[in-house]
């Protein structure tokens, strides 16, 4: 039986490391952002104004990016939050590390790539995997190395990882 106080973490259930950068957020999405935040449990414990996410606190810490970190994530989540953050059109990506089970999880999202947030299963430092279980079934679709190789990159994400990082490189902004 779990237990929710907030709309969107449960108190129960196994945790892990989260990591995300946040990049840009849409000036009308500021506020359900910091609802969101607020929602998830991600905590304020660098800033002497209280513990809570804030419109002028997530204003202030957005003049570069914003790294959010969680020791207590609910495993198994990160594609759920993407997809509420890339419905308000946010550019961000994070991670969560694989524990007991469950396997990390990796979304990127910036509005020029796509409608829907590129997800992977991911390591510990957040790097894309392929199972040897998938890369025979990529073995088997291709018809020679070259297009292995292109199917293993598109199945690992390279192209957008590659693509997302030339975007946030500069500072980013959303309209």
């Amino acid at each position: 039986m779990g237990s929710t106080r907030k709309k969107g973490r449960t108190h129960m259930g196994d945790r892990t490391e989260f990591q995300m950068n946040l990049y840009a957020v849409p000036d009308d999405a500021k506020d359900d952002v910091v609802d969101l935040f607020n929602a998830w449990y991600f905590g304020v414990d660098w800033d002497d104004r209280g513990t809570d996410w804030t419109r002028e606190l997530l204003d202030d810490v957005l003049g570069g990016q914003l790294a959010v970190t969680d020791t207590g994530f609910p495993c198994g989540r990160t594609g759920e939050l993407a997809e509420l953050l890339a419905g308000l059109g946010c550019v961000f990506e994070m991670h969560e590390d694989p524990k007991y089970e469950w396997l990390g999880e990796r979304a990127m999202f910036h509005p020029k790539l796509g409608d829907e947030p590129k997800l992977e299963v991911c390591s510990a430092e957040g790097e894309s995997l392929l199972s040897e279980w998938r890369y025979r079934q990529l073995r088997d679709e291709a018809d020679g190395d070259a297009k292995l190789i292109e199917l293993i990159e598109e199945e690992l994400g390279i192209a957008y990882a590659d693509q997302f990082a030339d975007l946030v490189r500069e500072p980013v902004t959303v309209d």
